[in-house]
């Protein structure tokens, strides 16, 4: 999408978490998008005014949990893309209906899993009342059970952390760490050996001169029985 220049700002985006809205936000980052990201973890100064930029086009792409976008105003949304499937169809409607306001058009995008499938059909009379064409194996779809939606509303379905770097990167930045991890260690232990050899010099001088001192003890003890000798 953002290759092809799909993504027409204002665009708000949608995630079940806080944790994984700042994923994706560090991922759109990368790819240098003018992004930013709204939660709970946000200050209210901060929140106030991470909207108002997204009010006035300074930022073009806004991720948000559903939670945190209740009750805000987001004027002239052109596109809202559900990263996450929402967890109820109220969500679904809450979600697409921050798009196309004031006679205005706007778009909806819902990405899904292999988890998300067995609730697709639940949304499908919402996608037919807002004119979108209805593919027939969303049709032929089983509408899923009383059961399995109450079970979605009280507990999300557990994702993988979003991150869509190479094999490859992971691997050289996997690298990376344990070689920059190695160098900590030597270190650690250079710094331990020498401060063992601080030591052992310290303890070894202290040695010298409580040697020293006794030496000098006795030659003054001698020198002393010599006196008395020539005394008497």
């Amino acid at each position: 999408m953002i290759q092809g220049g799909e993504l027409k700002p204002p665009v708000l985006i949608f995630v079940q978490s806080i944790d994984r809205s700042k994923e994706l936000f560090h991922e759109l980052i990368y790819d240098g998008i003018n992004v930013d990201v709204i939660h709970s973890e946000r200050t209210k100064v901060q929140r106030d005014s991470i909207v108002l930029n997204f009010r006035q086009g300074k930022i073009w792409v806004l991720i948000a949990t559903e939670l945190m976008a209740r009750g805000m105003d987001f004027k002239g949304v052109n596109l809202v893309i559900n990263y996450d499937f929402p967890q109820s169809v109220q969500s679904y409607i809450h979600r697409i209906g921050r798009t196309g306001r004031a006679g205005k058009s706007g778009e909806a995008i819902t990405f899904y899993t292999k988890e998300d499938a067995p609730f697709l059909k639940s949304i499908i009379n919402v996608m037919k009342d807002s004119g979108c064409e209805i593919p027939d194996w969303m049709l032929k779809l089983k509408n899923p059970t009383k059961e399995s939606k109450q079970q979605l509303r009280k507990k999300p379905i557990n994702r993988k952390g979003i991150d869509t770097r190479s094999d490859y990167d992971k691997k050289k930045l996997k690298r990376k760490r344990e070689i920059i991890e190695a160098s900590k260690k030597r270190k650690a232990h250079k710094l331990n050996e020498d401060l063992k050899k601080v030591n052992k010099n310290q303890d070894q001088d202290k040695d010298h001169g409580d040697d020293k001192s006794s030496h000098t003890s006795s030659v003054q003890t001698q020198s002393s029985i010599n006196k008395r000798r020539r005394k008497k």
